[in-house]
């Protein structure tokens, strides 16, 4: 791999022009789902429930990515590093710490004990010991072939979706001296990652869904593939269903997973708004950030579709969503907002 000035550039380019492409409000260049053979489902009937907003407070550079642990919440900001709130007020919210590098890029992030490993664009993984959250320190990071724009922490590794470089494959045994084991090839750009057992799942743009056998960390080997008409750019995954947002224009596929040879999509939901950033899940609830909120669905009772309950719509355009349990967690561009989602949980359990 090059490391000359020219090949940097032409990479940041080509990075910016597919991330440019997937957030693109307009989209006449896509062909429409008609022509690759599959319908839209028709909506199931619409509900609603109204969430209590429980505090916000005012961040710097955006939140791609949110994870909340023991009364703080881990912020991967766009421009600005890493942030951490404390949460344990909820009418009383303020950041307590924040870590910077250089390019300031955070898009992904996992929280495990006292380390934070971040997804940091151009400058790869970040290892952050977060003991103190008032003095925050970096103790080690790894540069990659291509931009960090997702991670996932299981066990001593950490699995990096690395745009262009495909899935990277990090040991983190010794959290100051991450290794780079190996590196999955995957077709277009690996933008997410999730994992369950030993099935890694990647929304890898152009190429939707591929599923990946992670058992052998040295020898992993992608499984499948699952085109989604539309630009897969982040998934969720829970017991035998996979949660793919896509762009251009914005959708989430409800895909069967429990043959992970042969996913198959089971219906198509048109988000309300024109793009989308994010997924999150917690028990049936879906929560799809899209720019101007967050959209709350449910699983429609045929399996195959889901019902909007309501839209998050915090004052802030959305960049990011985290969900635990009732309390969900939205990220915008200056501003995180907490919602208590128990009143939606109601009409799911009395469907």
């Amino acid at each position: 791999m090059s490391n000359n000035h020219y090949h940097d550039s032409i990479t940041a380019l080509r990075f910016d022009e597919h991330r440019a492409k997937w957030l693109s409000v307009v989209s006449t260049c896509l062909v429409s789902m008609g022509l690759f053979g599959l319908a839209d489902q028709p909506h199931a009937e619409r509900q609603h429930c109204d969430p209590e907003i429980l505090g916000s407070v005012a961040i710097k550079g955006g939140a791609r990515s949110l994870v909340a642990r023991d009364e703080r919440l881990y912020i991967a900001s766009s421009f600005v590093g890493l942030q951490i709130i404390d949460i344990s007020q909820t009418d009383d919210l303020s950041v307590v710490g924040a870590i910077a590098w250089p390019d300031g890029e955070a898009n992904g992030l996992q929280v495990i004990g006292d380390i934070a490993y971040v997804a940091a664009g151009k400058t790869g993984l970040q290892v952050v010991d977060v003991s103190d959250v008032h003095r925050l320190i970096t103790t080690s990071h790894l540069q990659l072939p291509f931009p960090a724009v997702g991670i996932v922490v299981k066990g001593d590794y950490a699995y990096i979706a690395a745009s262009e470089a495909g899935v990277c494959i990090v040991d983190i045994s010794q959290p100051r001296d991450p290794r780079l084991i190996t590196i999955i090839d995957t077709p277009d750009f690996a933008m997410a990652i999730t994992i369950k057992n030993d099935i890694a799942y990647v929304a890898n743009g152009d190429s939707g869904l591929q599923m990946i056998d992670i058992s052998d960390v040295e020898n992993p080997r992608i499984l499948s593939s699952l085109n989604t008409p539309d630009i897969a750019v982040d998934v969720a995954v829970q017991a035998n269903t996979a949660y793919v947002d896509a762009v251009s224009p914005g959708k989430i596929y409800t895909v069967d997973i429990s043959r992970t040879s042969a996913p198959r999509i089971l219906g198509v939901h048109d988000v309300t708004h024109n793009y989308i950033n994010g997924v999150d899940i917690s028990s049936e609830l879906v929560f799809v950030a899209s720019g101007r909120g967050v959209v709350v669905l449910q699983q429609a009772p045929d399996g195959h579709n889901l019902v909007e309950l309501t839209t998050l719509s915090p004052t802030s355009h959305v960049q990011g969503v985290s969900a635990d349990g009732d309390i969900v967690y939205v990220g915008g561009l200056d501003r995180i907002t907490l919602y208590n989602v128990s009143a939606c949980r109601t009409i799911v359990d009395g469907r």
